[in-house]
C-alpha cells in the first residue's frame, strides 16, 4: 500500500509541470495519497484546491456530482462533505473543521446541508475540547432538534469534567429553558446527597437574578433528602432549605413560592377553590 501510495505521488509530480489536462483529479488523487501517509494539512490544501475540478473533469464529477447538485454552489458543499468524510476516517478532526467552515462560505443560505456542517463543526471542536468554538457552532446551526442534540452533548461533556465555570459562561439566549431542563434532568438522576448539579442550577440562576428559579433548585435538592437518614443529609438538607428561603425572600410577595416535587407514585390531588366574587363558576385545579 505505501508503494503504491509512494507511485501515486511520484505520477503526479511527473506530470504537473507539463499537463494541464485534468490538473484538479491529479491533486485530488495526490491529496488522497498525502491523507493515507499522514500528511493531513498538505492533503487539505490539495482537496480544497481540487473543488473546481468537479465541474470540469470527468473524474472528479462522476465522483462527487449526483443528480441532486442542480447548481454549482450544492455540488460544491456535496464535495466538501466527502472531503470531510475522508478526514474523519483519519482521525484529522481539524481538518475537518476547516473544510466545514469552506463549505459553509459556499452553501446557498437554503442549503439543507448548512445544519449538517455546524454540526460537524459542533462534534470535532467538542472532541478537541473548544468549548466556546462548540458552543457558537451549535447556536449557528439553524436546525432546532439538531441545536437541542448539540446542547446537550456539550452540557454533558462539562458536568463529567466538572467544568462549570465554562457552563456557567456561556449565555444561552433562546435555549435557556432546555438549558435548565438538561440540567435539572442530570440532578434528578443522580444521588440528592453531594448532588453539585442543584449547587450548580442554584448559582447559575442566582446570576441571571432569576431567585425564584434558584430557590426551586435548593427547595428540590432538601425535598430528596429527606429520604435518607443520616447527620450528613440532615445538615445539608438545613442548608438546601436556608437558601431557599434565602432567595425567597428577594422575590416579590406574589410570587414567593415553590412547587412541591411529586413523588413517584403519589396520586394526584384536586383542590376546589370557592367561586370567585361576583361568578357562579367553581375553579378546580
Amino acid at each position: 500500500m505505501a508503494f503504491g501510495q509512494w507511485s501515486a505521488q511520484q505520477y503526479v509530480r511527473l506530470l504537473n509541470p507539463w499537463c494541464e489536462w485534468n490538473n484538479s483529479s491529479r491533486n485530488f488523487v495526490l491529496a488522497a495519497a498525502l491523507l493515507n501517509n499522514g500528511e493531513k494539512y498538505k492533503a487539505k490544501d490539495l482537496f480544497l484546491k481540487s473543488s473546481n475540478g468537479i465541474f470540469l473533469e470527468r473524474f472528479l464529477a462522476d465522483r462527487v456530482l449526483t443528480s441532486d447538485d442542480d447548481n454549482d454552489a450544492k455540488a460544491l458543499v456535496n464535495y466538501h462533505l466527502k472531503i470531510i468524510q475522508l478526514f474523519e476516517l483519519h482521525g484529522a478532526r481539524d481538518c475537518a473543521i476547516d473544510v466545514a467552515r469552506t463549505a459553509l462560505s459556499a452553501a446557498d443560505s437554503d442549503d439543507p446541508h448548512i445544519a449538517t456542517l455546524h454540526s460537524v463543526m459542533f462534534v470535532h471542536h467538542l472532541a478537541l475540547g473548544h468549548f466556546e468554538e462548540s458552543y457558537n457552532s451549535l447556536i449557528a446551526n439553524p436546525d432546532k432538534e439538531r441545536r437541542d442534540d448539540n446542547l446537550r452533548d456539550l452540557v454533558k461533556t462539562l458536568l463529567d469534567n466538572k467544568m462549570l465555570d465554562t457552563l456557567m459562561s456561556f449565555p444561552y439566549v433562546d435555549m435557556m429553558e432546555t438549558f435548565t431542563n438538561i440540567v435539572m434532568a442530570r440532578a434528578r438522576a443522580c444521588d440528592s446527597v453531594g448532588n453539585l448539579f442543584y449547587d450548580f442550577l442554584y448559582s447559575f440562576e442566582i446570576k441571571r437574578g432569576n431567585m425564584r428559579l434558584a430557590a426551586t433548585a435548593m427547595y428540590e435538592q432538601a425535598y430528596r433528602l429527606g429520604q435518607h437518614n443520616t447527620v450528613e443529609s440532615l445538615e445539608q438538607q438545613v442548608k438546601c432549605y436556608l437558601a431557599c428561603l434565602n432567595a425567597l425572600y428577594l422575590v416579590n410577595d406574589n410570587h414567593r413560592w415553590v412547587i412541591r416535587p411529586v413523588d413517584q407514585g403519589e396520586e394526584e390531588e384536586t383542590y376546589i377553590f370557592p367561586p370567585t366574587a361576583g361568578s357562579d363558576e367553581v375553579s378546580i385545579r
